[in-house]
């Protein structure tokens, strides 16, 4: 189970911990929309929940304090004593005090336990996506990062506005903050946004960058280079980074479910569907450098996709597991 929860979604999961235990039909139903709104709700209440079991089982084998012997004591040390009915009997006072003051300790070390078990380990971490597998990674101050199938970026707890995509492709939409801009990572390159959305493919030591949105400034290659909306770099270790320029709508369409192209080599376009599919092409030379220009549309399954494919391409398709083999 994952524990990379923020602050507020960790109170939230103890705020409905201790909300369910007296909820009617219309709490519950709340509770429902706010585990369904986000995949980490139901990570974090899950945590807070093992760590009440935790508790009370420690609870039940613990040995207690005895009870304050005065009813000055219990109200020094209880916050909750001023409610209590001082003209009651001394010893049912006595007692109904010392709950309250169990009770609140109890729920003290219930929140100090759920914050325990979803606080963040510090330091970096990877996530990595298998060929065919796109993923979503909301970040804590709005930002977005969509990874591409076979990819691989690298996160740091410690310094939430900097990433390394490791290989693959990603595409960011980052919230701008002047003072503290985000910053990828990528071969031996660095991207400063200048607020954007913007595409990275780091892929057999080439990199390459399309800003759809705002401006990244490049920093590498002793170069740095300022990309606007259109703009597209592709850079290769030992020679000098080339701008292009490409439709804003080809720059990342990935994420919507097609693939733009004009005038690619088909090599290029089956490295793009490999990702997005999770399946090998196996192209002749020929072909690999054949020009496409069109929109390709990678919704609907494999079996689907293969079949545009051949009409858009006009070739013939032979798919062996994941294994596709092109032929004109």
């Amino acid at each position: 189970m994952s524990r990379m929860f923020d602050s507020k979604i960790a109170e939230q999961a103890v705020s409905w911990h201790l909300r369910l235990q007296d909820a009617d039909e219309l709490v519950w139903a709340s509770f429902a929309d706010w585990l369904e709104a986000d995949p980490r709700h139901n990570e974090a209440y899950e945590a807070v929940a093992d760590g009440d079991e935790r508790l009370a089982q420690s609870l039940r084998a613990a040995r207690f304090p005895v009870a304050p012997r005065t009813l000055d004591d219990a109200f020094a040390t209880v916050e909750y004593a001023e409610t209590l009915n001082t003209a009651a009997e001394p010893d049912r006072v006595r007692r109904m005090a010392w709950r309250w003051g169990a009770l609140a300790a109890s729920i003290a070390v219930v929140g100090a336990l759920a914050f325990q078990q979803i606080a963040p380990d510090r330091g970096s971490y990877a996530i990595e996506t298998a060929p065919g597998e796109m993923r979503t990674i909301a970040l804590a101050d709005g930002s977005e990062i969509m990874l591409n199938g076979h990819s691989r970026i690298v996160l740091d707890r410690n310094d939430p506005r900097t990433a390394e995509l490791a290989s693959g492709e990603a595409r960011f939409k980052i919230e701008h903050d002047e003072n503290d801009p985000f910053t990828v990572i990528a071969e031996d390159s660095r991207l400063v946004d200048i607020g954007t959305v913007f595409n990275v493919v780091h892929s057999g030591g080439q990199l390459q960058v399309g800003v759809a949105e705002g401006a990244v400034r490049f920093e590498g290659y002793s170069k740095s280079i300022e990309l606007r909306t259109g703009d597209l770099l592709s850079a290769r270790s030992g020679e000098e980074p080339r701008i292009s320029r490409k439709p804003v709508a080809a720059i990342g369409s990935w994420a919507q479910g097609a693939l733009v192209y004009d005038n690619a080599p088909l090599g290029i376009v089956s490295e793009d569907l490999s990702r997005s599919l999770g399946v090998t092409f196996i192209l002749s030379p020929a072909m690999r450098s054949r020009p496409f220009s069109g929109v390709i549309q990678i919704e609907g399954g494999k079996e689907a996709t293969r079949m545009r494919l051949e009409e858009i391409l006009g070739v013939s398709i032979a798919a062996k597991g994941t294994s596709w083999t092109v032929k004109q």
